[in-house]
């Protein structure tokens, strides 16, 4: 899932590098280390985890927007969710949001 959206990244025509917003909304997993080394193959990424804030649950609408406020994420290029359900209170105030994928794990 992490390749998808680095290639869906690599595949946008741009001449000025621009540094890429990912946010990972939720998870239930010991870390995203192997996710964060594929994404930082885009070189220019920043790595937002809300499982800093809303650890051990499912983030509802409006902590996931408190943190995305808090942590100036709401210009983020894609979001990467476990099982938050986002919806069009967030979806709407996202600026420059390219893709949400889900996670699936193998």
């Amino acid at each position: 899932m992490t390749e998808r959206i680095l290639l869906f990244m690599k595949n946008k025509k741009s001449n000025v590098p621009k540094k890429y917003k990912i946010v990972f909304t939720d998870y239930y997993f010991q870390d995203i280390n192997k996710e964060i080394n594929i994404l930082n193959k885009l070189k220019n990424v920043e790595i937002i985890d809300c499982n800093d804030f809303i650890s051990g649950e499912i983030g509802n609408e409006e902590k996931i927007l408190t943190y995305l406020k808090r942590t100036k994420a709401l210009d983020a290029d894609a979001l990467i969710v476990n099982h938050a359900i986002i919806g069009k209170n967030i979806i709407s105030q996202l600026k420059n949001c390219k893709i949400i994928a889900g996670m699936v794990w193998e």
